[in-house]
């Protein structure tokens, strides 16, 4: 993450984060996914108690993302791509966010940040794979995502603990 505090009193903040992640899809441990996201993050941060050292707020992140579907072992599914890789797709991402900072230090020049981030993830419908054996035919049959049911529009929830330096 980063961003720049703007406004009078400094408590927008306009910036773009980059985040990389992954996680099982099925029951059975045969297929996850890892993904990348890069999104621009609007935070605005209102300041509590009497030292005014903690903030509370909420903001917005839009952007995009990129998953792939992968495997371990072999692939079950109709026409995975080579390597690991089952299948490949984009999408668009819109989520919400609520903040619960701690200010550190004298001039508050530190933080300690608590953020959740609930939001709709809009993927693209994924490639259909395709192989290095002529003998499987991969066009006009469905995308493996489809293949698995993890078509559609997904929820997309992080959590995120962190230190970040202010100034």
């Amino acid at each position: 993450r980063g961003g720049a505090f703007i406004g009078q009193r400094r408590r927008v903040n306009l910036g773009g984060e980059l985040v990389l992640s992954g996680q099982p899809t099925t029951t059975d441990g045969e297929h996850f996914v890892t993904a990348a996201s890069i999104a621009f993050a609007a935070e605005y941060g209102h300041p509590i108690g009497k030292k005014k050292n903690m903030e509370v707020g909420g903001g917005g992140v839009t952007g995009f993302f990129l998953e792939t579907l992968r495997h371990n072992g072999t692939s079950n599914t109709t026409c995975p791509e080579g390597g690991n890789a089952v299948s490949t797709r984009g999408g668009f991402l819109l989520a919400g966010r609520f903040n619960f900072v701690f200010l550190l230090g004298k001039a508050k020049k530190h933080e300690l940040g608590l953020r959740l981030t609930p939001g709709l993830g809009l993927p693209g419908a994924g490639s259909t794979g395709g192989n290095d054996d002529d003998s499987i035919d991969c066009g006009g049959g469905p995308t493996v995502f489809e293949e698995l049911e993890l078509d559609g529009p997904e929820l997309v929830v992080t959590f995120d603990i962190g230190y970040a330096p202010r100034f």
